[in-house]
């Protein structure tokens, strides 16, 4: 499969080490600042019932950024769909 480009010449260095969000520490604040307003962690439980897929998508960004794996980490997926016995 042909690579594809933008533009021509060489690319860039791409985003440097240690470079800031692309959300602003002030925007960051703002955000929090704004769930602190409308209830904070009694807003988020009330959210994660009315509205799961935008919860869990809150959920699904923040919590790659806090979890600590240095124990190992065993997850066990349920998805609803009976698979029987693979003889495993």
């Amino acid at each position: 499969m042909e690579e594809k480009r933008i533009g021509t010449g060489k690319p860039g260095p791409g985003r440097p080490k240690g470079a800031g969000d692309k959300i602003s520490r002030g925007v960051k604040e703002m955000v929090i600042a704004a769930l602190n307003g409308v209830g904070g962690q009694a807003y988020l439980e009330e959210q994660a019932v009315a509205n799961p897929k935008a919860f869990l998508t809150l959920v699904g960004r923040v919590i790659p950024l806090q979890a600590d794996h240095s124990g190992g980490v065993v997850m066990t997926v349920i998805t609803g769909v009976p698979r029987g016995d693979t003889g495993n």
